[in-house]
């Protein structure tokens, strides 16, 4: 259940606000990704090796929180990105949306494709293409995301589609951590409670008025 007053909003963003969401977003990502790999009810064990795969990030939240993911650059990965309260490059911030749309479709892709499947085996359908409504182009000119939707393109920063893209996200792990404890497979029930209410602890509306959040 999202607060009544959202701490970020389309019209109005306190960047410090901004870069405890993502540190929040990548966190949850790795620590639902590393949970799968110590879940009994899966068979992979490299969901956060592939998750991290795809970040090449170097971030620092209010909260003196230090996140170093940084590694080359690839074809599809791009430049590292360094976050922290009081700086970022908002026209890289296709890159960094780039990033974190790879590192959840790869999560969500590999747990359908399981060699242990969960009971669902919908997550990416339900939790990545149906919430992630936007395209997005990386500075190595990769693609993301739904075709003939608003694109995010290197060098440019749209705040209400930005914040509507980051809705998105902290959706989709509310809603992929809800399935998760409710199929047999995963066997671990805490998926909500760890990386989203205990993990997620702003609350964020979308341009439509929804909320999400903690």
């Amino acid at each position: 259940m999202a607060a009544i007053n959202a701490d970020i909003k389309p019209t109005g963003i306190n960047q410090r606000d901004l870069v405890d969401l993502i540190y929040m977003i990548v966190t949850s990502f790795r620590g639902i990704a590393n949970k799968l790999d110590n879940d009994g009810g899966i068979t992979d064990t490299d969901y956060r090796d592939n998750v991290d795969a795809c970040l090449n990030l170097v971030l620092n939240d209010t909260k003196g929180n230090h996140l170093n993911l940084a590694k080359s650059a690839t074809s599809t990965r791009p430049h590292t990105i360094c976050i922290s309260p009081t700086g970022f490059d908002w026209g890289r911030s296709s890159d960094l949306l780039y990033m974190l749309f790879d590192a959840w479709e790869t999560l969500c892709e590999q747990i359908d494709a399981d060699t242990n499947p969960p009971t669902s085996t919908n997550y990416e359908a339900s939790f990545y293409t149906a919430m992630y409504l936007t395209q997005v182009e990386s500075s190595k000119g990769n693609l993301l995301g739904i075709a003939n939707a608003y694109t995010f393109r290197h060098g440019a920063y749209n705040q209400k589609m930005f914040v509507d893209a980051l809705y998105g996200m902290v959706d989709g792990i509310e809603s992929f951590c809800e399935q998760a404890d409710t199929d047999a497979a995963p066997a671990d029930n805490n998926y909500e409670a760890l990386w989203f209410t205990n993990n997620i602890t702003l609350t964020i509306e979308n341009s439509a008025g929804s909320r999400v959040g903690n």
